[in-house]
């Protein structure tokens, strides 16, 4: 009981204050967008290169 009663102290001893709470949530949040727009990249900024043409053409890749 008493290893109980330890563990217990040194949670409350290390808790959290509102700003590291508040700074968390902005990194959750700064995090979520940057993966949004990741993944829509090509749906706001499309390629400027077409990859259907491939082999038949000048793709002006060589």
């Amino acid at each position: 009981m008493n290893v109980l009663l330890q563990h217990f102290m040194l949670l409350v001893r290390f808790r959290e204050s509102e700003l590291q709470i508040y700074l968390q949530y902005g990194i959750v949040i700064l995090l979520l967008i940057a993966a949004v727009v990741w993944l829509f990249r090509k749906k706001l900024f499309p390629s400027r290169y077409n990859s259907n043409n491939c082999g038949d053409g000048d793709c002006g890749c060589h």
